[in-house]
């Protein structure tokens, strides 16, 4: 695969975003994440499609909903928000999107040790997410109390 001339700006900042998503991933529930084990695992499943306009966008989506599922710090709610960030980011055009979309996702879940049947739910949620599903299923059912509407937690 060749590479197109690409401005240094499209390349640091999907690198930069994906650097703040692994930094700000953690629910309170969670070991830390091996910084070389996802490293290792990101040059090898998504490489130079994160320097892409649709990787560089599914890298920023899926930011954005991790740096809020921290923010809000809401109970249960991680898989929403699993959910969302997979969501919106194959909304990006391209078929990259999804790849970078689940480079990020599987990445991220072989880089952080811990419970195995909540790393295969978190993977069942990045999935409902890709496949354009609803994501409200893990709200109420999930005894998750986050208002989209409102960008609250309340119960």
């Amino acid at each position: 695969m060749q590479l197109l001339a690409i401005r240094p700006s499209l390349v640091l900042l999907p690198i930069g975003a994906l650097v703040l998503v692994c930094a700000s991933m953690t629910d309170g529930y969670s070991a830390p994440v091996q910084w070389g084990v996802f490293a290792a695992c990101m040059r090898w499943r998504a490489g130079p499609l994160l320097a892409t306009r649709s990787g560089a966008c599914a890298s920023k989506r899926m930011l954005w909903h991790y740096r809020r599922m921290q923010s809000v710090n809401c109970r249960n709610c991680d898989k929403y928000f699993h959910c969302q960030a997979n969501y919106q980011a194959v909304r990006c055009k391209g078929r990259i999107a999804r790849r970078v979309a689940t480079a990020i996702s599987d990445c991220r879940e072989r880089s952080q040790p811990g419970n195995r049947r909540d790393m295969l739910a978190d993977q069942a949620a990045n999935r409902h997410g890709r496949s354009g599903r609803s994501c409200n299923k893990y709200l109420r059912p999930h005894k998750c109390y986050y208002r989209p509407s409102s960008g609250k937690c309340k119960k």
